[in-house]
């Protein structure tokens, strides 16, 4: 699979949530097109640059999901927001994962 589809999907989403109020959302929207931007940037790398790259994505993004289960979990004023963000990150996570299988 190839990480373009992928990075530019992520980009374009963190720059949605760069329009979005308040500063979580920003920050967030901030770290998704830097880490975008950052991968395709990389993608003339060696062959395990790349797919250490992807692995670290994968964490990231399966970290972040986690971390939006809980404050869905514990915040009923942000369930929707974290539930929301829970999905969206393990959708990254997953098409990191399919990128780095191509990459094996």
């Amino acid at each position: 699979m190839r990480s373009g589809p992928l990075e530019g999907g992520r980009a374009a989403y963190g720059l949605v949530l760069l329009w979005r109020p308040g500063m979580l959302p920003k920050l967030l929207g901030a770290r998704l097109v830097l880490q975008g931007a950052v991968t395709l940037l990389a993608s003339d790398a060696d062959r395990s640059g790349r797919r250490a790259l992807h692995e670290l994505g994968a964490v990231v993004d399966a970290l972040h999901s986690v971390s939006m289960v809980g404050l869905a979990i514990v915040s009923s004023r942000r369930r929707r927001e974290g539930t929301e963000q829970a999905l969206v990150a393990a959708g990254f996570a997953a098409g990191e994962a399919l990128v780095v299988r191509s990459l094996s």
